[in-house]
């Protein structure tokens, strides 16, 4: 129980130190009016086709999207990587057969295929230098994300020591490489 509560703790203080600077920006724009909306929404240029492979990408986002994008995806990783372990402690403890494991385990990092194919159309966008690094940091992050559950169900298929060691090596880094996206010491 105190696993528990010590982890939603932790929880509680990365989501506080991720919105945080998110809500003292938006602070400062609610003092201003709002803009005038159009009747009609206009075409969302930001959609990229297949059809538009050669043209120009869409217009550069505005930094407080692109910063609401980072944060929000700092966090669905973070969530992302504890789920990870309370799926791989449920199964360790029996609270899980192999095969709900796996189904619950799936569920979690589709969630995290789904974000990514978002990535990759903010890819498309013209992107300042430090915003391409942060977004290839985010996709770096997404495929150690995936390769944790292939670990995970590696382990959980042979039983094997260093199929174990292999997923808590990566577990560590995944995690550090969170912390380094927030900006937080692991």
């Amino acid at each position: 129980m105190n696993r528990v509560r010590r982890t939603w703790a932790v929880v509680g203080a990365w989501l506080a130190v991720a919105v945080i600077p998110l809500l003292a920006c938006g602070g400062k724009a609610s003092t201003q009016e709002p803009a005038p909306r159009p009747s009609a929404p206009a075409p969302a240029k930001e959609d990229v086709k297949a059809s538009d492979a050669g043209k120009a990408p869409a217009a550069t986002p505005d930094a407080g999207s692109l910063q609401t994008i980072g944060t929000l995806t700092a966090a669905h990783y973070f969530q992302t990587y504890l789920n990870i372990g309370f799926i791989a402690d449920g199964k360790g403890r029996g609270n899980y057969s192999q095969e709900d494991a796996r189904k619950v385990l799936q569920s979690v990092l589709s969630v995290v295929d789904s974000v990514d194919r978002q990535l990759d159309v903010l890819g498309k966008r013209n992107l300042e230098k430090g915003d391409r690094e942060s977004l290839d940091q985010m996709r770096a992050i997404s495929a150690q994300l995936r390769q944790q559950g292939q670990e995970l169900q590696a382990y959980w298929a042979s039983g094997k020591d260093e199929d174990a060691a292999r997923y808590e090596a990566l577990r560590q880094k995944t995690y550090a490489a969170i912390s380094k996206l927030m900006g937080i010491d692991p």
